[in-house]
C-alpha cells in the first residue's frame, strides 16, 4: 500500500465523493438518455492502443429459451416469486420501464433481473432499451446498477456466472465511477471483468470524486500502480463541498418537480446523503467558525426540512399504486 504525500487525500475524496454524488443521477429516471456522451466525464485518458471493447460483439442469446421456468436460487422468494410472475410476460422496454415506475420493485430490481435471467425470460447480455448500437450498454447489470446505485459483490457474482458482459466503454465506465461502493472487494472484480487497467484510472479517479461516493477514488490511490496525478487539495475539496450543499439547501423539495416514485426515492437517499456529509464536515476540525455556523444554522436545517418533505411525498406516491399501471 503506497503512503500518500498530500496528507488531505483520504479527505479530498470524502469531500468532493459526498460533494457531487447528489442529482448526478442522469441514467436512473431518463432512461431514454444513458448512453449519451453528454455526460462524459471531464477528464479523458488518452487512447492507448488497448482497444475498448464493445458490447454489441459480445450480444448472446444464452439463457434465452423462450419459456420461463422456476427460479432456483435466492430468486425463489416469495417476494421475487410474484414479480417474476407479473413480469415474465412483459417485453425488455416493458421490463425497464417498470423498473423506474412500480413501486413494489422498488428496492428488488437487481434481484428480479438475476430472476428474470435465470429463467429465461431475458437473455444476461440483451439490450433492454432495445437493438440500436446506442443502446448495446443497457443490459440487465447495467439496469440493475443504474436504477440501485451499486450492486452486492455476490450479485455482480451472480451476473458474472451466468455470462454478464462488463465493457470498459464510455457508458460502463460512467456507470462504475458513479456507484456507491458499500464494499471495495467490488472493485478488483469489476475492474478485472471490464478490462480497465492503469490507461483509465486518472479518469475513474476523478469521476469518483466528482461523481461517485470516492471510494472508488480511495481504492485507487492505494493501488502500486497508480501515481494519483489527479489529486485535489483539501482547501478546494471543502469549498466545492460547502458550495452544493448549500445549493442543495436552499432550494426546496417542493420547487422541484416529481413525477415518479423511482425520483422521490432518489431524493430521500441524496439527502441523506448530504446530511451525513455536512454532518461530517464539522467533526473534522477543516472548517472555520464562519463555516461551521453556516452548516448548523443553514445547511443542515435545510437538507432536513427537505428529507421530511421528500419522505412524506415519496408515502403519498406509494398509497396509489394503481397510478403506476405497473
Amino acid at each position: 500500500m503506497k503512503k500518500w504525500t498530500l496528507t488531505g487525500t483520504v479527505l479530498v475524496i470524502l469531500l468532493l465523493g459526498w460533494a457531487y454524488a447528489f442529482f448526478d443521477d442522469n441514467d436512473l429516471a431518463a432512461v431514454s438518455t444513458v448512453g449519451s456522451d453528454k455526460n462524459r466525464p471531464h477528464s479523458q485518458p488518452e487512447e492507448t492502443s488497448k482497444q475498448e471493447t464493445n458490447p454489441v460483439e459480445q450480444i448472446s442469446d444464452e439463457g434465452k429459451s423462450g419459456k420461463v421456468v422456476e427460479p432456483t436460487s435466492d430468486s425463489g422468494n416469495s417476494g421475487i416469486a410474484d414479480l417474476l410472475k407479473r413480469y415474465s410476460a412483459k417485453t425488455p422496454q416493458e421490463i425497464l420501464i417498470g423498473l423506474s415506475i412500480d413501486a413494489e420493485v422498488l428496492g428488488s430490481e437487481t434481484e428480479l433481473l438475476l430472476a428474470l435471467i435465470e429463467t429465461g425470460v431475458i437473455g444476461v447480455n440483451e439490450p433492454l432499451r432495445g437493438s440500436g448500437l446506442d443502446n448495446q450498454h443497457y443490459t440487465a447489470l447495467y439496469a440493475a446498477v443504474t436504477n440501485n446505485k451499486t450492486i452486492t459483490v455476490e450479485q455482480l457474482q451472480r451476473f458474472l456466472a451466468f455470462g454478464a458482459f462488463i465493457s470498459n466503454n464510455s457508458s460502463w465506465r460512467r456507470l462504475l465511477s458513479s456507484m456507491v461502493i458499500e464494499d471495495v472487494e467490488i472493485l478488483p472484480v469489476w475492474l478485472t471483468a471490464a478490462g480497465l487497467g492503469p490507461e483509465y484510472y486518472d479518469e475513474l479517479y476523478i469521476s469518483s470524486l466528482s461523481s461517485g461516493d470516492g471510494r472508488l477514488a480511495a481504492y485507487l490511490s492505494n493501488l502500486d500502480e497508480y501515481d494519483g496525478s489527479a489529486v485535489y487539495t483539501v482547501e478546494q475539496a471543502t469549498t466545492d463541498a460547502l458550495k452544493k450543499l448549500n445549493d442543495k439547501a436552499n432550494r426546496k423539495f417542493g420547487e422541484i418537480p416529481r413525477n415518479s416514485i423511482t425520483n422521490t426515492a432518489s431524493s430521500i437517499r441524496g439527502y441523506q446523503k448530504r446530511i451525513e456529509q455536512a454532518e461530517m464536515l464539522v467533526t473534522l476540525g477543516i472548517l472555520d467558525e464562519l463555516q461551521i455556523l453556516q452548516i448548523n444554522e443553514h445547511i443542515l436545517p435545510g437538507l432536513r426540512e427537505n428529507l421530511q418533505q421528500s419522505k412524506a411525498t415519496f408515502e403519498e406516491l406509494t398509497e396509489d399504486k394503481s397510478t403506476t399501471g405497473y
